[in-house]
């Protein structure tokens, strides 16, 4: 196993990394280098995998947010709302309400949703 271990990078990454060089140097079988770190095979090949295509920087963590959402509220409608916010000083469930009445704009939980994130 080589010794030039790039200490620069996170030490989640230089676990995965150890994971591979052991895999690669000393034992070249996946089964005795899992037994070896006590980690399960799917994991050492999820990580082995990323590895091959996209080299040290496969083994970082990844966002997990998702690439796009399936509704996202109309920038006009955002405007009108932050617009009646300060007027009003009305919470989620009665600009639900004022919205349906004065505008006939159906929004239901999504402007709780905005006034969890702050808009």
């Amino acid at each position: 196993m080589t010794n030039d271990f790039p200490y620069s990078l996170e030490p989640k990454v230089r676990v995965r990394l150890r994971w591979i060089q052991y895999h690669e140097d000393v034992v070249g079988k996946i089964a005795p280098t899992c037994r070896h770190f006590g980690i399960a095979r799917s994991t050492f090949y999820y990580w082995y995998r990323r590895y091959k295509q996209m080299g040290v920087e496969g083994l970082h963590d990844m966002s997990r947010r998702p690439h796009h959402l399936n509704f996202q509220i109309p920038q006009e409608i955002i405007n009108l709302i932050l617009k009646i916010r300060p007027e009003r000083h009305y919470g989620a469930r009665l600009m639900s309400l004022y919205l349906r009445k004065n505008y006939q704009i159906f929004m239901g939980k999504k402007v709780q949703q905005m006034k969890q994130t702050k808009v």
